[in-house]
């Protein structure tokens, strides 16, 4: 077959809607997956559901012989569409991912690093679809509710920055996206805001799209989902600045102000513990920001940080929120000064012990909840 006709049957140019013309095309090029998976969409709209999920799991294979990870499970999911795949065939075709040395495109490298439980919790209901050349995607201003991996095709980006904002240096403003790249600002969670991207297609592209509450909630169950997220939108955790032992702020960071209690450790011989009330500031897995209200906080010595008793202490921290609380072992790292509804404030910057995965994925969801609750109530 001439390789340019079929680059054109694949890319959607040119449609064959016969089954034996299909049959005659696969004869010439035996096992390709693209011919296979538009087979098998031929056999399913004349009704032969049997045949279309045999060749939707020949392609799906195929895809995963080149190492496509992404194009290989979306056949799959198709074929699984058609009739629920049993548990030992399901379970196969994850031995068949696994098994998979991916391609390298930030889809496949996410595919991979999921664990079973994880992929499904992600991929349960996502959609599948195809748009034409020419079609708009995402425009600037518009909510933005999906996450994209495109499956096939040449998207065209363009990102536009807002006033406030310094242009990113790794990120052209314009740049095509091709197979296995993502694209959609669903995260963080906690920042609900309107979408800075023109997305629109190049060529006719395959698209799966998946729901931001359901990506939200797979976070909230398995933590390993949002370290999985970051690493393919590229995203980098922020750093605190310097304290007691320079470590780096990890993982989401939530600015909304949330109630809070720390009770501290008695900070040298002679002085009582403290109880502090007051609003967490810049929260994430690894530490929060304090402020406390009134005049509680002692004042810090006149000496060198290193000769102010509260740095170092033990603390108990406590959110509370939504009728729940959430308490946190940890020290004080530093005091600091922040800017806080228009005035400057005392904090204490409180680093959490190591959390395990459960209580950081109870710790995100905690704070994902009332920065939910918040942006509803305006």
């Amino acid at each position: 077959m001439n390789p340019q006709v079929l680059e054109h049957i694949l890319r959607g140019e040119i449609r064959v809607s016969s089954p034996e013309a299909f049959e005659s095309l696969l004869s010439e090029t035996p096992g390709h997956p693209g011919l296979l998976r538009l087979y098998a969409g031929v056999l399913e709209h004349h009704g032969r559901i049997d045949a279309a999920r045999r060749r939707y799991f020949q392609a799906a294979e195929g895809f995963l012989a080149g190492g496509r990870v992404l194009a290989g499970w979306s056949a799959a999911m198709q074929a699984w569409r058609l009739k629920r795949p049993a548990a030992a065939e399901l379970a196969a075709f994850h031995d068949a991912i696994e098994r998979t040395q991916p391609n390298g495109t930030p889809a496949d490298r996410f595919l991979g690093t999921l664990s079973r439980a994880e992929r499904m919790a992600v991929f349960a209901r996502c959609l599948q679809s195809t748009v034409p050349a020419g079609a708009v995607l995402l425009r600037p201003g518009n909510p933005v509710h999906h996450l994209h991996l495109l499956v096939a095709g040449t998207l065209r980006e363009a990102r536009y920055e807002t006033v406030e904002e310094r242009p990113r240096r790794d990120r052209p403003p314009v740049r095509l996206l091709r197979e296995g790249d993502a694209f959609g600002e669903i995260y963080p969670f906690h920042e609900p805001r309107l979408g800075r991207l023109l997305v629109e297609g190049v060529e006719p592209a395959e698209l799966l799209s998946i729901d931001r509450g359901r990506l939200m909630r797979a976070c909230r169950r398995h933590p390993g989902v949002e370290r999985a997220l970051v690493s393919l939108l590229g995203l980098r955790s922020e750093a605190a600045g310097g304290g007691a032992t320079g470590g780096v702020r990890r993982g989401a960071r939530y600015r909304i102000p949330v109630s809070m209690s720390v009770a501290i450790d008695a900070a040298g011989e002679g002085l009582e513990p403290l109880r502090l009330t007051g609003l967490s500031f810049d929260l994430s897995v690894s530490g929060v920001s304090f402020i406390p209200e009134g005049n509680g906080l002692p004042a810090a010595p006149a000496g060198p940080p290193g000769e102010d008793p509260l740095i170092g202490c033990r603390v108990r921290a406590a959110l509370h929120g939504q009728g729940m609380t959430l308490e946190i072992n940890g020290r004080i790292a530093r005091r600091r000064t922040l800017l806080f509804e228009g005035r400057r404030s005392p904090a204490l910057a409180i680093q959490f012990d190591g959390l395990p995965p459960r209580l950081r994925g109870l710790l995100f969801a905690f704070a994902g909840d009332l920065a939910a609750g918040r942006a509803e109530t305006g």
